[in-house]
């Protein structure tokens, strides 16, 4: 994805984790990912997209934290 996108911008699709130079990791819920990589593969000049699934040992650590 195209890193000049000021993280602002990028709100609107999800929790930018992430933003370096040449690419941006946002934290989408499940059930959004279809909608929002449409959104963004419609408005923001991408050039590739991986999509990936918190491990469930994360998930489990995070409950188990609170």
């Amino acid at each position: 994805m195209v890193a000049h996108l000021a993280a602002e911008n990028l709100r609107k699709y999800g929790e930018v984790v992430e933003q370096s130079a040449g690419s941006i990791r946002l934290k989408v819920k499940r059930d959004r990912v279809i909608p929002i990589c449409k959104a963004l593969l419609d408005e923001v000049p991408v050039t590739d997209i991986d999509i990936q699934e918190v491990p469930i040992e994360d998930v489990i650590r995070s409950i188990f934290a609170r």
